[in-house]
């Protein structure tokens, strides 16, 4: 069952690791983009962790973990600032997984797109739990941060039907780049 863990050091290296990994694994089939990537949003993790300065202090280096020590995706968060009128958590972005992921891959299987649409969906829904749970928001807000994203973020949007609630969710629309999740109360 998959969960959302926050990084600490051990669960950052793991991920580290594996991610190396799958990223030499893609360049010697030639199948990778950027994969400076990944060092960025890992390099981010690892500053928030050991961030003493108060700089990073409303940041949530989130990671969906399947049970096999390393992250399947980073979720990169923010929760809002605690005098705001309404508080919001932002999901600003959701990497996922080398071997899946579909803004650096030069060409993915079906089942690698199948894949990277259960990674997606699991962050987005374990992160919508966190607006309950963990971090008290009334509102979460995923970031689109690449022309796919955005297409499987209205994917989402245009996928729900019309007339029916979802459980747990009052509102999904998207508002520019934004994809905003308005839970419901309890």
């Amino acid at each position: 069952m998959p969960e959302v863990r926050e990084f600490d050091s051990e669960l950052l290296e793991q991920t580290r690791k594996e991610w190396n990994k799958q990223v030499t694994s893609a360049k010697e089939e030639d199948d990778i983009v950027l994969a400076g990537d990944y060092d960025v949003i890992l390099g981010w993790v690892e500053s928030v962790l050991k961030d003493d300065s108060g700089k990073y202090k409303y940041a949530r280096p989130c990671g969906v973990f399947w049970g096999d020590g390393y992250a399947r995706s980073v979720l990169k968060l923010t929760h809002a600032e605690p005098h705001s009128d309404e508080p919001w958590l932002k999901l600003l972005q959701v990497y996922l997984e080398p071997r899946v992921d579909i803004d650096q891959r030069t060409s993915l299987t079906q089942g690698a797109l199948k894949k990277a649409e259960r990674v997606l969906s699991v962050s987005i829904t374990k992160a919508i739990e966190l607006t309950h749970d963990d971090i008290p928001a009334e509102i979460l807000k995923i970031y689109g941060r690449t022309e796919k994203m955005r297409g499987l973020l209205n994917g989402i949007v245009a996928s729900l039907p019309e007339d029916e609630n979802l459980p747990g969710i009052e509102e999904v629309s998207m508002h520019g780049n934004w994809l905003v999740i308005d839970p419901e109360s309890y």
